[in-house]
Parts: C-alpha cells; structure tokens; sequence
C-alpha cells in the first residue's frame, strides 16, 4: 500500500496479490542471495493497520500463497459496569457480559498510581473483589472485553471510594512510678483490653521494652485496658507492691499511649476494730442472740476496753491498739461452771488482734444436777447362830481415823460418819460386853459374835455371894432377935 512504500503489491478485491522477487547477483561471487524470504502483509481494517509475517517462503519457484487474516475488529465492550466499596479494603467490580461473540476474556485495570496497572483477568463476566486497598481512599478502575485476536474493546471507566477505616493500631509503653523500680519498663506485666461487654479482645506480655501492640482494633468508644504488673497488690491492701492500672479508652483513630503503673506502699496501722455477734448455746435461749452479753477486753489482769451486746447480739469495740488479749463474754445472770445453779456461763477466748476482726461467740448453758445422797457403808453383826446381835459397837480404823458405829436390832452397824466404801485394808473390831472381841479385814467376812463363859461363871458367884450375904444378914437378925429375948 502507499503507507508502506507504495511499491509493494497490494491484493485485489477478492484478497489476491502478485509479488515478484528479483535475484539478485553480487559481483565476484557464484553464490545467489535472495533479498529475503519472508513476506509481510499489512491491513488497515479497524482502528488499527495489523502486520502478518509470513516467514520460510520458499523463493525459488512461483507458486500461490495463502494467507488467513483474523478480525480486526475491536469488540464491543463489558456491559454494566460498576465499582462498589465492600468494607474499607475492599471494592466490588461487577459488569455483564460483551454483545461481541468472540470475546475469550476481560481485563480489569487500576489508575491508583497514574498510569493504567493491569490488576485482574477474568475469562467471564461477574462479580470480583479488589482487596488489599487503603481506607478512604478514591480508586478508578477501567474494563475492557479482549476478543480472540486480542484486541481489546473500549474500556469503561468506574470507580468507588472505599470507606474511612473501621480498625486501627493501639499501642503504648508501659513504666512503673514510684518504689524500687521506678522508671523502668514494666516487663512481665500483662496487658489485657476488653471492649464494653467486658469481653477480652486482645491481650499480650510486655517484654524488655516494656511496649505492647494490638493490631486491628475495631474504633468504638468504651474500652477497658487492664494492667496487671507481676505479683500485683491491692491499693489499701495490707502490703507494698505494683497496682494494677485500669482506664477506659474511646479508640476512634490509631493511639499510642503511656502508662505508668503507680506504687503502693504499705504503712501498717497500729489499731483497729473489734466486732461480732454473741450466740446463746443450749439452755432455753438455744440460738438466740446473747442481748446484754458484757464484752471485756484484757492485757494480762487490766481491763483495756469494754462494751456490750445490743439487742441483735452485735458488740464493736473500735480504736483497739494491736497486740495479744484476753477476751471476756460475761452473760446477764452468770452463773459458775459446776455450781449448785443452772444458767448461763462465761466465755474467754486468747486474741492475737493484727487486724480488724470480726467474731462469732457462743455462750454455753451450764445444767446443774443435783448429786446423789451420799452413801455411807455397813457392817451386820450376827452370833453364831446367824441371828442380829443389837448394841455391838463396831470400830473401823481408815489410815489411823477411827469411825465407830453401833448395831441396830437387825444388827447393822452404818458408819454415817464416813462417805463412800471402805478402802482395802480398813481393819474392823466389834464388841459388846458378855460376847468375845471379834475383827477382820475390809473384803472379809465378819466373824459370829460369840458370848464369853467366864462372864456366865461370874454371875453364878456374884448370886452365891449375894445369897451368902443374906444368909448373913438373916442370922445377925436372929441373934439380935434372941438376945433381945433373953434380956426381957
């Protein structure tokens, strides 16, 4: 064609052309070099003039060359196109099929740099997400149908702004303030956040640097971020130590924060509070509250402080210095434990008081039971016959005491003088006057009481003597009597 030289041949209306190659000679040589042996063919249908090369041709002999031209029509492009933000990383393309019917793909290109950047081929039409995009950013995206030739079809331009970001990066550095780490990092603390249900969102350990990071943290107000150092203690607690550090937190863009976990030091107090409730045990106010219970508080035999239990059975007795008590519960009506009365009696309890203390009491009921009539042994005294022997005085010598008792007609001897049983080795004695002295042992069996012969003897001669005495008597009479007579 005249574009190209106007010397080449161009084909006819029915596609056919006539080229003639010219050998040409080089002088000095017997060697014949074709110009070239490849044939180019150009057409300028379309838009755009295309070029085939036709290589190999075989130059040597006329013969007909067929060529097989593609389409050089651009196809028509994508149908409805749209572009629509997902989430703020993400956009949506979305587009119908072409109208041209050799279409074999479509390309999809982003302008986000100033230049067209191919970003996505597909071989159908559909919905495709472009990710990894910044938030709150503008993006144009163009696309084009390619048909089997690989021309490309009139791209149709559309573009999407992704939203502002929804997430972003909490992060902080995290000191001790105050007592013997002061100013350095918190290392080995554990840093937890949790969003406003109080569930955890993210937590980590602080190393060497002291510093965390929480990546892809949804913005929203209402954030808890707990601190919690090593072996933390609680403010007012009874020790020193780190406290744990809370705060509530509004993320609504990306934060960098410093925290400084403060120092607790421990001053211990010198006195505190003693409380409790006094209970009634056993007796008629079982489970009752102690009303009126007096509450004495002793250092050795000092009364330090007093009180006394309301009508609910409560005492507090406050500003009590620290230090080793003696705690006394006197009840209304006290009686002694092992008295001659029933009630209720007091109550000591030994009190190492450090701290506040609150303590519950129970006063025992005490049940007086009246002991038993006292017991006194016996002794029976029989005669050799087996029958009771009245007024025999018996004799009992307990460790050199001697208790002495005396028969009655059943012949019992009951030493009301002694209580209880005899003990081994009591040694036992029982006379009566016209009976032989008898003794044994405790754990043996008196003996029968037996009466004395010689006694019987003496009797016989007491009456001889008191008949002779008569006699005598009589006949002194007779012989005053006579004598009188014989005066006469």
């Amino acid at each position: 064609t005249e574009h190209y030289g106007g010397t080449d041949g161009k084909s006819d209306g029915n596609g056919r052309f006539l080229l003639y190659l010219v050998k040409r000679l080089f002088d000095g040589t017997n060697t014949s070099v074709f110009p070239q042996n490849d044939i180019r063919v150009w057409y300028g249908g379309g838009d755009v003039e295309r070029e085939v090369v036709l290589s190999s041709v075989d130059t040597s002999e006329t013969s007909p060359i067929y060529v097989l031209l593609p389409d050089f029509e651009a196809p028509s492009p994508p149908q409805n196109v749209t572009a629509e933000a997902v989430d703020e990383n993400t956009v949506q393309i979305s587009f119908d099929p072409s109208n041209s019917t050799d279409v074999v793909e479509y390309r999809t290109y982003s302008n986000d740099t100033g230049n067209w950047t191919l970003i996505l081929n597909s071989t159908h039409a559909g919905d495709f997400l472009i990710e990894n995009l910044e938030a709150g950013r503008e993006y144009w995206f163009k696309v084009v149908a390619v048909d089997d030739a690989g021309i490309e079809s009139e791209g149709v331009i559309v573009n999407a702004t992704t939203p502002p970001p929804t997430k972003g990066t909490l992060s902080g550095w995290v000191l001790y303030q105050g007592g013997p780490l002061d100013g350095q990092n918190a290392t080995g603390a554990s840093v937890t956040l949790y969003n406003s249900t109080h569930q955890e969102v993210a937590s980590a350990v602080l190393g060497e640097d002291g510093r965390f990071t929480f990546h892809n943290i949804s913005f929203a107000d209402g954030y808890l971020l707990e601190i919690t150092p090593q072996d933390p203690v609680v403010y007012g607690g009874n020790r020193s130590g780190y406290c744990v550090w809370r705060g509530l937190i509004n993320f609504t863009e990306e934060r960098e924060m410093t925290v400084h976990i403060r120092y607790y030091e421990y001053v211990p107090p010198t006195e505190g509070a003693l409380s409790g409730v006094v209970i009634y045990s056993g007796g008629p106010h079982d489970g009752e509250k102690a009303a009126g219970v007096s509450v004495e508080v002793y250092s050795n035999t000092t009364l330090v402080k007093s009180s006394s239990a309301d009508e609910n059975g409560t005492f507090t007795i406050e500003n009590l210095t620290f230090g080793v008590y003696r705690i006394v519960f006197v009840p209304p009506d006290e009686v002694a434990e092992g008295g001659n009365r029933s009630g209720y009696v007091r109550v000591e309890v030994e009190l190492n008081f450090t701290e506040d203390k609150i303590m519950e009491v129970t006063v025992p009921y005490y049940n007086y039971t009246p002991p038993p009539p006292p017991t006194h042994p016996k002794v029976r005294i029989l005669d050799k016959d087996g029958e009771p022997v009245e007024g025999v005085t018996v004799k009992a010598t307990v460790n050199g005491t001697v208790y002495t008792a005396t028969t009655d007609e059943e012949g019992w001897a009951i030493f009301t003088g002694f209580e209880g049983d005899f003990p081994p080795g009591t040694e036992f004695s029982a006379e009566k006057e016209g009976y032989k002295k008898i003794t044994w042992r405790e754990g043996e069996t008196p003996p029968p009481l037996e009466k004395e012969e010689k006694q019987e003897r003496d009797y016989i001669y007491l009456l001889l003597l008191l008949v002779l005495i008569l006699l005598l008597i009589g006949a002194i009479l007779l012989l005053r009597k006579k004598g009188e007579v014989e005066e006469e």
